[in-house]
């Protein structure tokens, strides 16, 4: 692909971030086909809006710390009762 004045564009060097859950490093995987949505961990922080947390991560004041419930499961997922 070239950019607007016919140089090729080279592919953008990886970040290092890893997509998805974080904690999977730490952990592992969870169950095969289970999401942090139903985990017990996943707590909702409301202000003027609601952010997902996990309370097995660290909580910042930013959207570092903020959870996806989509997220697959990770070594500690415990079902909710």
């Amino acid at each position: 692909m070239k950019d607007l004045f016919g140089a090729e564009i080279k592919e953008a060097a990886p970040t290092g971030k890893v997509p998805g859950n974080p904690l999977i490093r730490t952990y592992g995987p969870g169950p095969e086909g289970k999401t942090c949505k139903t985990c017990v961990h996943l707590w909702r922080k409301r202000i003027s809006k609601t952010y997902l947390k996990c309370d097995l991560r660290v909580e910042t004041a930013g959207p570092g710390s903020d959870h996806k419930a989509k997220y697959p499961a990770c070594g500690k997922y415990s079902e909710e009762q």
